[in-house]
């Protein structure tokens, strides 16, 4: 593993959160390490779990990602909460215009 990340809305997480999350993350796949329970990382439906090194956790970058105008990620999305939020809206609301056309 080479990096870490939880990327957030900014709209009710902090960077606080998402890097309690990757802390959180990280101790799970130490627990599979250590056999105490069963971690299984996928991309996208595939898992792809036996082809990572779970041992390199520990070196990984943990990094939060958040809004450009919200303080305490590590790094940014490159968009505001604001215009994250109306971006969001404007793609679901295509989309569903999309699935009522016959």
């Amino acid at each position: 593993m080479i990096r870490l990340d939880q990327e957030k809305t900014g709209h009710l997480d902090t960077g606080a959160k998402a890097n309690a999350q990757n802390d959180a993350a990280v101790q799970a796949i130490l627990k599979d390490i250590n056999g105490e329970n069963k971690v299984v990382l996928r991309l996208e439906r595939k898992d792809i779990t036996s082809q990572v090194d779970l041992a390199s956790v520990n070196q990984a970058d943990k990094i939060s990602i958040g809004p450009s105008n919200k303080n305490g990620f590590g790094e940014s999305l490159g968009i505001t909460a604001t215009d994250l939020e109306r971006l969001t809206q404007d793609l679901l609301t295509d989309a569903l215009k999309k699935d009522a056309q016959p």
